[in-house]
């Protein structure tokens, strides 16, 4: 009995262990295959009362191939599935080839998303950064390795929305079904990878044929981008607040570039000034950042709240807080353009809803797809269970659904309808609903129709719309046929630049349109952007007056067009009226006698030029950091529309024509390979520009005599010089140049608009301390007329605009 029960209990020991074995390998498993379903498989759709912030998101990479295109061979990750933004990183990738072979001539290709700034590979020496090698024990195979430039906006042939990032070409050999290649990203060095955070980054692995046509798919890599290391705090709090009401302040560390930092926990975090009272900062796990609950302001007023971490290193200042007695309408910033995997953006939908609200804070946003046959505007779409974005809509519906109201965000639902300039151009659709027929469900054969028609069929959807028109792929045009009903608001500024001109041409025209800037982002950073590889702004906000954040308040809001546009995230706040009506009304000739204007404008930087516009010309302006002394405030750029960073890409120098010009600060630098520094005694750098992005810098210029020599070697207009004269600088505290440099260009959009393309540059004395609010008033000495329209537009000195929606005279 001993021996039977000594040999009982070795037995129960043996299968304990054996247990204990099997069960660590189910969970690792189990871990292995929850990482796998997270990162590119996809999952069961989840209940609509399950909580967003728990929510298993079925991420998706996008796929976009031409028709027919075969899926061959696998892909393996060997190396981290992690990696920072903006930091290196070695990549390893297992690729299997799949049962067509590979034959001399072909290529293995890999590309990466054509907003991904990840570094641009090297292949001429093994101990540098970013070097790309393969290895592979087929015997007699010889390889052609193959780099493709950054610099270029699409690869030929086009493999849109991704690009070409390496290649090898099989020179001699061939490769049977099953050969094992691997690839070697990065190096003994690694490469730097892409400055934003990205839930679902992919390496693409494609066999091209002899003729560099995409031939088979292999497989994708995954990875998950998180944030750089935290240096700075991003600070929100509402931008209206009454006498007495609590509210909360939040505080996210982020990165360099505006992602949530990879370190962003365990931060203790104080409010430095306790005029709004004081509270204690606790981290968030649903937002994923901190926030402080229980400020309660006592007096009216402008307030910005500045926070900062125990230690010192982490610091930030709030947007501008008005507080005040009894505030009626209050301001909501949103972003009604994004992009989604769906097409040449990022992101599924309830992902990028919860970006925009945990690391956007935005109030409300619109994902905006575009939703038509993604052969029309891209490469077709095979690679999931949908063929055309009509069959994504029910799934979109339950995402817009699913995010709205949570954690008191606003989500609209919406799509984009582009079409070329000559039928109308690109347009935004909205709707105040949460289920709506899209345009091509009511009409199929619509998705190419000019836009007059489409708003048309847009009439028939049964619940509120509007279509928004944007500079965009293509640019709109302000004489399709409309409906006022529907056609409301303009995006005057997104990634792409700042349009201002043609939306004057729209009000011109007569169509009465209200100021809005969003985004037109096709990175995940909804809300928020890092504008990637082509873009050069960060993505720009609407701000809507509204009685409360709900839909149906901020919908009236953007109807009745109380709204103003800002570029560079920045939430600084505009108010404007005539006679007593507010920005977007409209008024009676009989009634306005005289134009009487109102305006008031808070910044998030000291204000440089704030101006009231009659009919596209400054009626009045003032210039509040205009003062003598030797600093000098320089802003650059040109107008010419869809321009794109690679091919902005320009390099300048500044110097006196004696003595020095010392670098102050870079304004305005929206990506990380825009740089500026001070080279001797003067200030050399290299940027990209879009569309009427402004670029810029302060600079000292008290040893500097005779005057200013800016120099830009420019990729459109050649090379650029402007001189300006100290003696006038110092007296007039101004000087503009606008013009050609000596290569003439014109482009097509702007011709139609009569305009001519021009750079211009502005050399301005300021002081950097000045202030940061104005309130004015101002009566127009000519009487107004019929059709008369006037707004508000401001500057700040890091060179960021704002726009507020017009008064009309009927």
């Amino acid at each position: 009995m001993r021996d039977i029960g000594a040999g009982s209990a070795t037995g129960s020991s043996t299968i304990g262990a054996i247990m204990r074995v099997y069960l660590a390998l189910l969970c690792a498993l189990a871990a292995a295959a929850l990482l796998w379903a997270q990162l590119s498989g996809p999952a069961q759709a989840e209940p609509a009362g399950e909580d967003p912030a728990s929510l298993r998101i079925e991420y998706r990479p996008g796929g976009y191939m031409p028709p027919g295109f075969p899926l061959e061979g696998s892909v393996k990750l060997l190396s981290s599935p992690v990696a920072h933004a903006g930091q290196r990183s070695r990549i390893r990738i297992e690729c299997t080839i799949g049962e067509a072979g590979m034959a001399a001539g072909e290529t293995l290709e890999i590309w990466k998303h054509f907003t991904s700034d990840v570094e641009e590979f090297q292949v001429a020496d093994p101990q540098m950064p970013a070097h790309f090698a393969l290895k592979t024990a087929a015997p007699g195979a010889e390889w052609e390795m193959l780099v493709h430039s950054n610099a270029l906006q699409r690869n030929s042939p086009s493999v849109f929305p991704y690009r070409k990032a390496v290649g090898a070409k099989l020179a001699a050999g061939k490769l049977a079904p099953g050969t094992k290649v691997y690839f070697d990203l990065g190096g003994t060095q690694g490469v730097r990878m892409q400055h934003y955070a990205e839930n679902l980054f992919n390496f693409r692995v494609v066999i091209a044929g002899a003729d560099g046509r995409p031939r088979d798919y292999v497989g994708d890599a995954f990875l998950k981008v998180v944030g750089g290391p935290a240096t700075k705090l991003r600070v929100y709090a509402p931008a209206y607040v009454a006498v007495g009401e609590r509210f909360s302040l939040e505080a996210i560390p982020s990165d360099a570039w505006g992602s949530l930092a990879g370190n962003h926990q365990g931060w203790k975090l104080a409010v430095q000034d306790p005029t709004l009272g004081t509270s204690e900062f606790e981290y968030d796990p649903e937002l994923l950042h901190y926030v402080a609950s229980n400020l309660v302001p006592t007096q009216p007023g402008v307030y910005r709240l500045s926070v900062r971490s125990a230690d010192g290193s982490l610091e930030g200042i709030s947007n501008p807080i008005r507080v005040e007695n009894h505030p009626k309408r209050r301001v909501y910033y949103g972003d009604l353009h994004q992009h989604t995997y769906l097409h040449d953006g990022r992101g599924t939908y309830e992902e990028l809803y919860l970006h925009a609200r945990r690391n956007g804070l935005l109030d409300f946003g619109a994902l905006t797809p575009h939703h038509m046959p993604l052969g029309v505007t891209g490469p077709s779409y095979i690679f999931d269970k949908f063929k055309d974005p009509r069959d994504n809509w029910p799934d979109m519906i339950r995402g817009n659904k699913r995010m709205n109201g949570w954690r008191d965000f606003v989500t609209i639902l919406g799509y984009e309808y582009s079409v070329g300039t000559r039928l109308g151009g690109h347009h935004n659709v909205i709707y105040n609903a949460d289920d709506a027929p899209t345009t091509m469900q009511l009409d199929p054969a619509s998705n190419r129709a000019d836009v007059g028609d489409m708003m048309d069929v847009l009439e028939r959807s049964g619940v509120p719309a509007m279509v928004i028109p944007h500079v965009g792929g293509g640019p709109p045009n302000w004489t399709h046929r409309t409906d006022p009903r529907i056609e409301r608001s303009f995006e005057i500024a997104s990634v792409h630049g700042v349009f201002e001109e043609s939306w004057q041409s729209h009000l011109d025209a007569g169509l009465r349109l209200a100021a809005t800037a969003s985004g037109d982002n096709h990175t995940v950073g909804f809300g928020n952007s890092y504008p990637g590889l082509i873009y050069t702004m960060t993505n720009p906000l609407t701000g809507v007056f509204a009685y409360g954040k709900t839909r149906d308040a901020i919908w009236e809001g953007l109807y009745q067009r109380r709204t103003f546009g800002v570029t560079g995230n920045e939430r600084i706040l505009m108010e404007f009226s005539l006679n007593g009506e507010p920005m977007g009304g409209e008024l009676p000739a009989a009634a306005a006698p005289a134009a009487r204007m109102r305006a008031r404008v808070s910044g998030t930087q000291p204000l440089t030029r704030v101006e009231l516009v009659k009919n596209g010309r400054v009626l009045h302006s003032i210039n509040p950091a205009r003062q003598s002394g030797s600093l000098v405030r320089i802003s650059w750029g040109d107008n010419i529309y869809q321009r794109r960073a690679n091919v902005g890409f320009g390099e300048g120098v500044l110097e006196a024509e004696s003595g020095a010009v010392r670098l102050e600060r870079f304004l305005h630098r929206d990506q990380e390979f825009e740089r500026m520094h001070q080279a001797g005694d003067s200030v050399r750098w290299q940027s990209a520009a879009t569309s009427n992005d402004r670029d810029g810098m302060l600079a000292r210029i008290d040893g500097a005599e005779g005057a200013l020599v800016f120099r830009l070697q420019d990729p459109h207009l050649g090379p650029l010089e402007v001189t300006a004269p100290l003696d006038v600088l110092r007296r007039d505290g101004y000087f503009r140049w606008r013009g050609l440099g000596d290569k003439p260009y014109t482009h097509s959009y702007l011709e139609l608009m009569g305009i001519e393309v021009a750079f211009e540059i502005e050399f301005e004395l300021v002081n950097d301390q000045a202030p940061l609010d104005i309130e004015f008033d101002y009566e127009d000495r000519d009487p107004p007329k019929p059709g008369d329209y006037y707004y508000l537009r401001m500057e700040q000195l890091d060179t960021n605009k704002g726009w507020a929606s017009p008064v009309w005279i009927n």
